[in-house]
């Protein structure tokens, strides 16, 4: 390969599945519509179809049986925000100055939107109906805020995590936002996750608009909880994990119930989609932000893959990821082996829409 070209999945994978050609201009029907669902703190082995020793996923694998599989894809960092930088800005992190997690504590401290415009603003700009529900951690101050990121909607958190229940983050304080106002609304994260993607979905349909879509899920992030296990902060007490002594089966039972929330909202996106008629120019991508956090790999070692490290190190389990490309247009199911970066989604997706 060219040493002077980037590394993106069209020059990688895609061109084996014939690649259809996208017209360019501003609100062509023929443009595809994208949706990217990012899962937290996933390892290699997170979902079932990629060895997750029977961990409830069926909509998740059904993407699997029928698109491209990526068997060789890592995440840009092992841990969260650096990792996003890169899918916001086809840039290694590095570049961009931001090699860290977001500080909790300096809310000045995000990715500037004039010096790094983000491929959602791109998208908005060629006609692209563009919204994100989940997390963002790209900064907490309103400079930082992605509707100032091309995000025509958004829905959800600006931290690294907060309580599924009670919406707290780690600094005691509620963190759930609609656009660029706080505004607690009761109900599991996930579920709200799902919700406002199929509504976005509608509103792209009702606007006669192509769309992109970032799910950006909590799960399976700490705090551990499942749709019905209590809530575990409050403005008094914030711990920001609980789940280092759990006993396994308990960890794996609550595991699963995290990750059978998110499988159902992915079971809702493409009900949502074959409603409207569209799921067929509708490209949906599945991965997560880093490799698993190092207590699944403990007490549930088949969610790493038994690959070696966790979030955190640069061994495989902390970067090596599942990744799949579903796009029912004509690409079918392959396996991709090719070494592939969460920051070659940006130019792909943009190469993809003709933009």
């Amino acid at each position: 390969m060219n040493q002077t070209s980037p590394l993106r999945l069209s020059s990688l994978a895609l061109p084996l599945l014939a690649l259809p050609s996208i017209a360019a201009a501003q609100n062509n029907p023929q443009q595809p519509n994208v949706i990217f669902i990012l899962a937290d703190d996933m390892g290699y082995g997170g979902v079932n179809y990629y060895g997750g020793n029977g961990i409830p996923s069926p909509a998740i694998d059904r993407l699997a049986e029928e698109g491209i599989v990526c068997t060789n894809f890592h995440t840009n960092a092992p841990v969260s925000s650096p990792t996003r930088v890169s899918i916001m800005t086809g840039c290694y992190q590095q570049r961009a100055g931001l090699n860290h997690i977001y500080s909790e504590t300096d809310p000045m401290d995000g990715l500037d939107p004039e010096i790094f415009p983000s491929f959602a603003t791109q998208l908005q700009e060629a006609g692209y109906h563009t919204g994100i529900v989940g997390k963002w951690h790209l900064g907490q101050d309103l400079r930082f805020n992605p509707l100032n990121h091309g995000f025509d909607e958004w829905h959800g958190y600006v931290m690294g995590n907060i309580d599924f229940h009670s919406h707290y983050n780690t600094q005691h304080r509620i963190d759930w936002w609609d656009g660029k106002e706080l505004k607690d609304e009761p109900g599991y994260v996930t579920h709200l996750i799902n919700r406002y993607s199929v509504e976005f979905i509608r509103e792209s349909v009702e606007q006669q608009k192509p769309f992109f879509l970032f799910v950006s899920h909590n799960a399976v992030h700490v705090p551990m909880q499942g749709p019905n296990d209590p809530p575990l902060r409050t403005a008094e007490k914030c711990p920001y994990r609980h789940d280092k002594h759990m006993d396994p089966a308990e960890y794996q039972r609550i595991y699963q119930d995290m990750v059978q929330a998110m499988d159902e909202g992915v079971e809702q996106v493409w009900n949502a989609l074959c409603e409207a008629g569209i799921e067929h120019n509708t490209l949906i991508i599945f991965t997560s932000d880093n490799g698993g956090a190092s207590t699944a790999a403990e007490k549930y070692p088949s969610t790493s893959g038994y690959l070696r490290g966790a979030k955190g190190t640069l061994f495989e389990g902390g970067l090596r990821v599942p990744a799949i490309f579903h796009y029912p247009e004509g690409w079918g199911h392959r396996i991709c082996p090719e070494p592939i970066l969460t920051m070659d989604i940006m130019p792909t997706i943009l190469e993809f829409c003709g933009v």
